[in-house]
């Protein structure tokens, strides 16, 4: 019981009540390639199911992240200038400490909390804040 609550507590993703259906054949690669590579992309036109995909694949590769999967949704970020405020409300928000320091700017503090740990950033609409 303890390590389903645990698996909760580092897992911001929603949670489904209908069954995944379809897309087998992108499945299986994606697995392979997130576990390999620091960064996958999904793109595609609008509607065609990229997060309900990314979401089922980063629900089912939860336990290979140590440290736990965190959305960070940007659908509704009008400034790129919040985009590392978001994410650091995102992963706060879903549990994980970062350390502060009233010396040191965002960046900072965020890559040396993210470097002592295993997880799973899943960005949702980021494509307006490709920039920052």
């Amino acid at each position: 019981m303890e390590a389903v609550k645990q698996a909760l507590k580092q897992n911001s993703l929603p949670l489904y009540l209908t069954a995944f259906v379809g897309r087998k054949q992108e499945h299986k690669p994606l697995t392979s390639i997130l576990l390999d590579k620091p960064l996958l992309t999904l793109v595609g036109a609008g509607g065609i199911g990229k997060t309900r995909l990314a979401f089922h694949i980063a629900s089912e590769m939860a336990a290979s992240f140590a440290d736990g999967v965190f959305l960070i949704e940007l659908a509704s970020l009008t400034e790129s200038a919040m985009l590392l405020q978001t994410v650091a409300s995102a992963l706060v928000s879903s549990s994980l400490t970062i350390q502060t320091d009233q010396d040191s700017s965002l960046l900072p503090l965020l890559t040396s909390t993210l470097q002592e740990r295993h997880c799973l950033l899943l960005f949702d609409n980021c494509e307006h804040v490709l920039e920052a």
